[in-house]
């Protein structure tokens, strides 16, 4: 079974940042369903990894639904660039 993406703590307020580029749009998986989602910033997380602090949308159907907020860690399995998956994974 494909697993969720994984929520951490924020980072602290002065901890180094990295604006997106105009390249947020991912698709994130969480309580087992791809949802569509913006990463608002990327940050280093101890020892060799990456967080991103990601806004979504919890129901597609209804997207003017205010999003919900996130910190995750960066995992390719879990967090896909909508540029090169336009549409989200088909479930297994």
């Amino acid at each position: 079974m494909p697993r969720d993406a994984q929520p951490i703590p924020a980072p602290p307020p002065r901890w180094p940042k990295q604006d997106t580029r105009g390249r947020g749009a991912v698709w994130i998986r969480i309580s087992g369903r791809w949802l569509p989602g913006h990463v608002q910033r990327w940050y280093r997380v101890p020892p060799d990894g990456w967080g991103c602090w990601v806004s979504y949308h919890a129901d597609p159907e209804h997207p003017t639904i205010a999003p919900e907020w996130g910190h995750f860690r960066y995992d390719p399995a879990t967090i896909l660039d909508r540029a090169a998956w336009p549409q989200p994974p088909a479930e297994s």
